[in-house]
């Protein structure tokens, strides 16, 4: 039995995991794989980190019969969790020298197209699609080096991983979460 792994840059810095050009070749890699080698459409299975956590659960929200489970590691989850947290968003864009507002427009006027990106919003599409969640607290941890510092990034994080569990259970997903403390 044969196995492959791939990691993409995908999304960029104001793309969308699906609509950009390293998400469409990362569409298009797996295409070719399925052609070239005997691969079990059953068991193809969509990770990610960080980002690509975002990127892994949006678009197997959008694509609910494309793959058999998603995965997402530290992931952004909940882009809409509050006016701050979409702000914070917008701010990273800009930090990256890019024009916030071309990824999904603002979030107020723009909620619709938010929220059609958003895995906390999309959560009922992932019925049937088993989802794993895996996300620290942000606090110093037996595995970090010494002196090492608590993680605001990861604790913000966590916060959007709390609430998407919460609404995959509302809709009857099936979801394992290792949230580390």
């Amino acid at each position: 039995e044969g196995k492959l792994g791939g990691q993409a840059e995908v999304g960029g810095v104001a793309g969308t995991w699906d609509s950009s050009d390293d998400g469409k070749r990362a569409m298009a890699i797996l295409a070719e794989v399925e052609k070239q080698y005997k691969v079990d459409i059953k068991r193809v299975y969509l990770t990610g980190l960080s980002m690509g956590g975002f990127g892994a659960l949006s678009y197997a929200a959008r694509n609910p019969d494309m793959f058999v489970a998603a995965a997402s590691f530290s992931g952004i989850v909940h882009t809409r969790l509050s006016s701050q947290v979409s702000q914070n968003y917008l701010g990273l864009l800009r930090s990256e020298g890019a024009d916030p507002e071309a990824l999904w427009g603002d979030p107020a006027k723009d909620a619709k197209t938010w929220a059609d990106h958003n895995p906390y919003d999309l959560a009922a599409n992932l019925q049937g699609t088993p989802v794993y969640l895996s996300v620290g607290d942000g606090q110093v941890g037996p595995l970090d080096p010494p002196g090492a510092r608590p993680d605001s990034l990861e604790a913000r994080l966590n916060a959007e991983n709390v609430a998407f569990r919460e609404r995959l259970a509302e809709f009857g997903v099936e979801a394992t979460v290792d949230f580390l403390r």
